[in-house]
């Protein structure tokens, strides 16, 4: 089953290149970063709504959110950070270049959220193969801007 959902990651991933070059696309058109971000968001929030509402659990009760530490409930500010890093820097880096740096960050913060259950997920120590990946990922991010 691990392996059913790492696959629909890999999938899920292979859609960040043409989400970021619709977002810079239209970011271009509209002359402000925020502008295409909201048009994403917006986009992305109807969706979300639609399925929620056509969906047989429908819409949670209000009491659910009652007692949630509000920093789960900055997930969108995160968002936000990423789409217009990316917005800003596609036109001047390219895709590639700007997906690795991206994807080199999330693995790189990915290991200490894991190493040390951050947020309440799995703990998965830091090992030497993991440490080596990095590194090879690292070099990946230098190779690819030669």
């Amino acid at each position: 089953m691990k392996y059913i959902f790492m696959l629909a990651a890999f999938l899920s991933g292979t859609t960040i290149p043409l989400q970021s070059s619709i977002n810079s696309g239209i970011s271009l058109k509209l002359g402000n970063p925020f502008y295409g971000a909201a048009v994403s968001f917006i986009g992305g929030a109807f969706v979300s709504l639609l399925i929620i509402l056509l969906s047989p659990a429908g819409l949670p009760p209000i009491q659910r959110f009652a007692g949630i530490n509000w920093i789960y409930f900055t997930g969108g500010i995160y968002g936000l950070l990423i789409v217009v890093s990316v917005i800003n820097s596609v036109p001047h880096a390219g895709v590639v270049s700007t997906l690795v740096c991206v994807i080199a960050g999330q693995l790189v913060m990915s290991v200490f959220f894991d190493h040390f259950g951050w947020f309440g997920v799995n703990v998965i120590k830091i090992s030497p193969r993991r440490i080596t990946g990095i590194i090879l990922l690292l070099t990946a991010v230098y190779l690819i801007q030669r």
